[in-house]
């Protein structure tokens, strides 16, 4: 075993000192035998490669982009579409058949709300103080209950893949077997991890966390690719006939999950990949646009667009860019798969500076008072640039866009804000099916019970609700 280790670990200085990444090992030799068995696993997992290329472009400023090249990417507005029932259809029967699957993507913390649990477990204040998660998994359930009735099946059973981080992994995991998996199978809800990426030094150098660790970063939402594959999800898919994988972010309140209706917009569309979008608020909104680029789709900051750009409005009033981001995506399991396995070093890095814990030469770990270094991580949507069709549905953001990402009391995406959109829609889906509520407090449907207001009238008809 010694003479294994001396070798493994000539063989890694050897390749480290020849990609300008010695120093990683530089205490190395004052390292006792454990320790250094655990730098050499940890060097090990580190893609020198990979590496060069992140170095490469951490190092690189942003190219300065024309943004005359942008236009416009084309969108199908929901609400003024002829064929919303026909796509809840096809989309019912493709769940039905076992085609469709759900991903969620669940890696971030609660630390901007306050909490240091996973986003998903926090509860926003409605009334039945039901957390991220369960709303997720009822409306997860309830969907299942229309596709068998709409077909005439027994039962349905949708599979929920859900990615977390190593910050969330085991308390994600307990949360659901202390709920039971909140009436869902067990065997239906499947866990796998976000890779990390090593922290570079400002002139491109792998960071060390300690004398045997490297410093690293979760990799960033478009890490999934990757992901799924290498944790055998993707394969678990192609078994199971999965043609179609709803991908959406833990932290939207009013997420419809496994939508039929953009589920069937998509598959009828027949492109790769498909997104719903918000129409945006007003010009100087921060939120990311869908674009093309040369005809090549794009999402761009609000910050790229000229003032010009930014206030241009159509004959109807509404701005002439347009289609928010909401990270609410449909994806086939083949786009999933070329990107995982053919196409993933196509997807750039995009860097944030940041102050970054590190082993100085005396051996002691330290948090610097300024910035040290950079944290590179890959973004879903870049993956849209390499698919060969796009198809892009605008919802109402009223009704299923309640973002929950600042510490309450703050005026946007904040729980408050986020609770009081569940509220309206509930109330309008009272108001709608013949009931009455008044007051002004807070009013809730569970999830499995109605998700749009579908079999609420023979409930609320007639009724008030105070």
């Amino acid at each position: 075993l010694a003479v294994l280790m001396s070798t493994r670990y000539d063989q890694l200085k050897d390749h480290f000192n020849k990609a300008g990444q010695g120093h990683c090992l530089r205490f190395a030799e004052g390292l006792d035998a454990t320790e250094r068995t655990r730098l050499v696993s940890d060097l090990e997992g580190v893609d020198l490669q990979r590496m060069t290329r992140m170095a490469r472009e951490a190092q690189q400023p942003p190219a300065r982009r024309n943004p005359q090249e942008l236009k416009p990417h084309p969108y199908t507005v929901q609400r003024d579409a002829d064929h919303f029932t026909k796509w809840e259809a096809r989309g019912l029967e493709e769940i039905a058949a076992g085609h469709v699957a759900v991903l969620l993507l669940a890696g971030g913390q609660g630390t901007r709300l306050g909490v240091s649990a996973p986003k998903g477990m926090y509860d926003i204040g409605l009334p039945s103080h039901k957390s991220l998660f369960v709303l997720e998994a009822e409306r997860l359930l309830r969907v299942q209950t229309l596709a068998a009735r709409h077909t005439n099946k027994e039962s349905v059973c949708v599979p929920w893949y859900i990615m977390t981080s190593d910050a969330t992994a085991d308390p994600t995991r307990e949360f659901f077997k202390e709920h039971q998996y909140f009436g869902l199978q067990p065997t239906q809800v499947a866990f796998f991890s976000q890779g990390q990426l090593p922290c570079l030094t400002l002139d491109g150098y792998i960071m060390m966390e300690t004398k045997s660790k490297v410093s690293r970063a979760p990799d960033g939402n478009g890490g999934v690719y990757e992901a799924l594959n290498k944790s055998g999800a993707l394969d678990e898919m192609e078994r199971r006939n999965i043609k179609y994988v709803h991908v959406f972010g833990v932290d939207n309140a009013l997420v419809k999950v496994a939508d039929p209706v953009f589920i069937g917009f998509c598959v009828e569309q027949g492109k790769e990949c498909g997104a719903k979008v918000v129409s945006k608020g007003y010009p100087e909104e921060a939120i990311g646009l869908f674009c093309l680029r040369n005809g090549v789709p794009e999402i761009v900051e609000y910050s790229e667009l000229d003032k010009t750009m930014a206030e241009e409005r159509n004959e109807k009033g509404d701005l002439i860019f347009n289609a928010g981001n909401i990270a609410n995506h449909f994806f086939t399991v083949e786009f999933l798969r070329r990107i995982a396995i053919t196409d993933f070093d196509k997807l750039p890095y995009h860097v944030a500076k940041k102050r970054i814990p590190c082993v100085g030469d005396d051996g002691v770990t330290r948090t610097p008072t300024e910035v040290n270094g950079s944290k590179l991580e890959l973004f879903i949507f870049d993956a849209f640039s390499l698919c060969d069709g796009l198809s892009l549905l605008m919802i109402d953001r009223e009704e299923e866009f309640a973002p929950v990402k600042n510490k309450p009391g703050s005026p946007i995406d904040s729980p408050d804000t986020a609770r009081a959109l569940v509220s309206a829609f509930a109330r309008r889906c009272i108001c709608a099916a013949g009931g009455v509520v008044e007051g002004d407090g807070l009013c809730e449907i569970s999830p499995l019970i109605s998700l749009v207001g579908e079999d609420l009238q023979s409930i609320v008809h007639g009724k008030t609700f105070h």
